[in-house]
């Protein structure tokens, strides 16, 4: 439950996409196979594998990250789509505040004669670039999230001292 909740904040509020991961949505529960699957495959292999992690076939971990993988485009493609609309509107971008705007407007600092960038592109900030910079944000940020609730929940029940400092509600 941390997971999709951490997945539907980060999607919400880094991207202004609304993932609806906690209503069960089709594709939070796709996402969330996805990353459990690229996770488990990830626990059995480098320097401390976990020797009891379920084997991963091949084929689960390309159909995972291809899930991934697409996902991740969709995201691109939408935060483009919401940062232009909001240009329109508004005459420019709300890179202050908005870090979905801050991407889109990076990369037009970089492309100014285009607004998207085939990975062949000379420019340090691409579309690849901006699709790895969404994955980090998603990833990382779902896991830092998700672990910190699980934590601030394991401490307000097991540590009594804590939960009876909090007010009243």
């Amino acid at each position: 439950i941390y997971t999709y909740f951490a997945l539907g904040c980060i999607c919400e509020v880094s991207f202004n996409y609304p993932l609806h991961a906690m209503n069960g949505s089709l594709e939070g529960k796709q996402l969330f196979q996805s990353l459990s699957t690229i996770l488990e495959y990830q626990s059995g292999q480098g320097i401390y594998p976990n020797t009891n992690a379920r084997k991963v076939t091949s084929d689960e971990l390309i159909a995972a990250k291809n899930t991934w993988k697409v996902f991740l485009q969709k995201i691109v493609k939408y935060i483009k789509s919401e940062a232009e609309q909001y240009r329109v509107i508004h005459g420019r971008l709300d890179v202050s505040n908005n870090y979905a705007h801050a991407l889109v407007h990076l990369l037009s600092v970089d492309n100014p004669t285009t607004s998207t960038s085939s990975s062949s592109s000379s420019s340090s900030f691409d579309e690849h670039a901006m699709m790895c910079e969404v994955h980090q944000i998603l990833r990382h940020g779902h896991e830092c999230l998700a672990g910190m609730l699980q934590w601030i929940t394991y401490v307000l029940y097991r540590v009594k001292k804590v939960s009876r400092s909090l007010p009243p509600s």
